[in-house]
């Protein structure tokens, strides 16, 4: 799953592995939803994703861990 307007690191960096631990810890015991787009970009769906009524692309980037992708999110981050 590749979440829509989020341009996040590579899993292999310092970073990516950052970023997973913090979205691990915050969808941890959330009910999650995503809607898919019907997109397919690297071999995975693409779309937008909540926890409960929050935007999960919209938190990582709130949290600095990714960055917002206006071209993909039609700046809604």
């Amino acid at each position: 799953m590749r979440l829509q307007g989020v341009d996040a690191p590579e899993l292999g960096t310092v970073a990516g592995r950052d970023a997973r631990r913090w979205m691990l810890n915050y969808v941890r015991g959330k009910a999650v939803e995503c809607q898919l787009t019907g997109e397919r970009t690297y071999d995975r769906y693409v779309g937008v994703c909540y926890a409960g009524e929050q935007d999960i692309g919209a938190a990582v980037i709130a949290a600095g861990h990714a960055l917002d992708c206006a071209r993909y999110s039609g700046r809604r981050m």
